[in-house]
């Protein structure tokens, strides 16, 4: 990451990244996704000054040439809007994605006017992106589940580590990042109450409570792990089969082979287990307790698992015991006139 910052981005964006990852506003990770999205905009800026027919023909050198602090400092909203145009119509990405990205450019802009006083405005102002394309999550019935957990049973190479995964992600509401950065270190069992400590998005940390399915994996895992390759590789709790560090790549490939084999949905991912914790979860906790074991920083994030009640509604109504009452007859009787 430090390599990529010194010389693959411009100063501008190599001081607002440093400052961001330094005062914790941005984990590595996050950095990364950041700088990718800012330098498409970047090369999009040259490919139009070329007239180039694709952002292909713009490679970062060419950015580096191209885009000085002057040209940065520069853009105009016209300049945004173009971008969403291209992202819309000539890459037919998703408004999510657009909005991502847009985002990213934002928060480097607002940093020149408030950090380095170098704006008076951004350019990002007043470009919104409605993203209309919500959907429902995927989720997997327990027949779904069930079926993916026999099969990595059945065919994985590695199943007591990916059985456990699973298992994290369906108890835990876990994200595939954070599987990733879990150590070994962070399973805490106790006879008073066992935990998981979670490195969490935004640098953000939680401890959820183990349930006995959890540890039981956990311990049938941990009995055949292999061994690490490296020092910095033995803290890390996932390990594959070289013993180095799952990645959250690896993870998503693992659990998309693993749906594939059991015949599930192509649309099943680690997410998907992740919004099937979050179905569960919002029929028996709060909306406040299942945005605290998800990690949401938002509420409305939460909100998405809200209609799975609007599902079950006719059955609560049906299953309420004031239903299996006597049933009355009511006679309507006139008031006699005096």
């Amino acid at each position: 990451m430090a390599e990529k910052i010194e010389r693959k981005v411009p100063v501008l964006l190599r001081g607002y990244i440093n400052r961001s990852l330094a005062t914790g506003h941005l984990t590595e990770k996050s950095a990364e996704n950041y700088i990718n999205d800012i330098m498409l905009f970047f090369k999009y800026l040259v490919m139009v000054n070329h007239e180039y027919h694709s952002l292909e023909n713009v490679s970062d050198e060419k950015v580096l040439a191209e885009i000085r602090d002057e040209q940065i400092l520069a853009v105009t909203k016209d300049d945004v809007w173009g971008f969403v145009l291209h992202m819309r119509k000539d890459r037919h990405l998703k408004d999510a994605t657009v909005k991502r990205r847009i985002n990213a450019i934002a928060n480097l802009y607002r940093d020149l006017r408030d950090q380095e006083d170098l704006l008076t405005s951004i350019p990002t102002e007043g470009v919104k992106i409605d993203n209309k394309e919500k959907k429902t999550p995927v989720f997997l019935t327990q027949e779904e589940w069930e079926k993916l957990l026999d099969t990595t049973a059945r065919v994985s190479r590695y199943k007591a580590r990916d059985i456990c995964i699973i298992l994290f992600l369906l108890n835990l509401g876990l994200r595939r990042g954070e599987i990733e950065t879990l150590d070994a270190a962070d399973i805490k069992l106790s006879r008073s109450g066992s935990y998981i400590h979670i490195h969490g998005k935004g640098r953000k940390e939680r401890n959820l409570p183990l349930n006995e399915t959890c540890i039981e994996a956990y311990r049938t895992y941990m009995a055949v792990r292999p061994h690490a390759a490296t020092e910095s590789d033995a803290a890390a709790l996932f390990l594959s089969n070289r013993g180095k560090r799952m990645t959250a790549s690896a993870i998503y490939k693992m659990i998309k082979h693993m749906a594939r084999e059991a015949g599930l949905s192509p649309e099943v991912t680690t997410h998907s287990l992740r919004h099937t914790f979050g179905t569960n979860a919002i029929k028996i906790g709060t909306i406040n307790q299942v945005q605290k074991l998800m990690g949401h920083e938002s509420i409305a994030t939460t909100t998405i698992y809200t209609h799975i009640s609007d599902e079950g509604l006719t059955d609560i109504i049906n299953a309420n015991p004031a239903n299996q009452s006597r049933q009355y007859t009511f006679t309507e009787t006139e008031r006699k006139k005096k």
